[in-house]
């Protein structure tokens, strides 16, 4: 199993709503800096199955 399955990820539910109504895909770096991965956004949430939380302050 590769690491980043065991990492726990957050995602602002601010930033989800966002990505899923206006772009459908996340990109991330691929191991460097000059290589990056895109993904549906909906591949990203089966794989990782992030804890969607609100990080903003009220």
């Amino acid at each position: 199993m590769s690491l980043a399955f065991t990492l726990k990820t957050f995602l602002d539910e601010h930033q989800v709503n966002y990505h899923t109504l206006k772009h459908h895909r996340c990109f991330f770096e691929a191991g460097n800096h000059d290589e990056a991965i895109k993904l549906r956004f909906a591949d990203f949430k089966k794989l990782v199955r992030p804890k969607v939380v609100d990080f903003i302050v009220h």
